[in-house]
């Protein structure tokens, strides 16, 4: 139980990083990742909440995911929940950047390094994957390929159809497309974990 207990609070904790590099990200104010440019389009051409989005992509990746044989676990619900509770109060606190755009770079690429270790410890609890990660995670399984190209594969195809129906995006977006997925891989390695 108390196991339990400390790998809840690890994932709590590790979706906390994942946050601060999501609003460093936000802050650096050079496009998000691609996940946030397909919502944010989609959001946009029904008319729907960006949260309600956020929701109905969250459960269908999830749904997905199950039938490809990964179920759900508790990280998978915390990160419905905890994800936007920390961004909304990391960036209440975070002071805005000076529009140069070698900071605001250096910002995003420390975002990007940020987020991608905080889902790296998020996942190497053991107790599941968020629901973008647990969709990624059952196409890897399936097709026997590492966690750097399926990141890539998926969040490069994500990005696309963000773009297509007019999603928000910009160099980060281009950055973290092409760099979560080798730096979860490059974590995944030093933490000894095989997703």
């Amino acid at each position: 139980m108390k196991s339990l207990k400390n790998r809840i609070l690890k994932t709590m904790l590790s979706m906390f990083i994942t946050s601060i590099g999501i609003v460093m990200m936000m802050k650096a104010e050079l496009g998000l990742n691609p996940w946030w440019t397909l919502t944010t389009g989609f959001s946009e051409l029904t008319g729907l909440s960006l949260g309600l989005v956020v929701q109905i992509f969250g459960f269908t990746l999830i749904a997905i995911a199950f039938l490809l044989g990964v179920k759900p676990g508790i990280t998978t619900i915390m990160d419905m929940f905890l994800i936007g509770l920390y961004i909304d109060i990391i960036n209440q606190f975070t002071p805005t950047l000076p529009d140069i755009f070698i900071i605001q770079l250096l910002a995003c690429i420390m975002g990007v390094i940020t987020f991608s270790l905080g889902l790296s410890l998020t996942v190497s609890t053991g107790l599941g994957a968020g629901p973008k990660d647990s969709f990624t995670f059952a196409i890897m399984k399936k097709t026997h390929t590492n966690v750097g190209k399926m990141k890539l594969l998926v969040e490069g195809s994500t990005f696309l159809i963000g773009l297509l129906i007019g999603g928000p995006f910009g160099i980060g977006t281009i950055v973290s497309t092409l760099f979560t997925g080798q730096m979860q891989s490059y974590f995944f390695k030093k933490l000894k974990y095989t997703p």
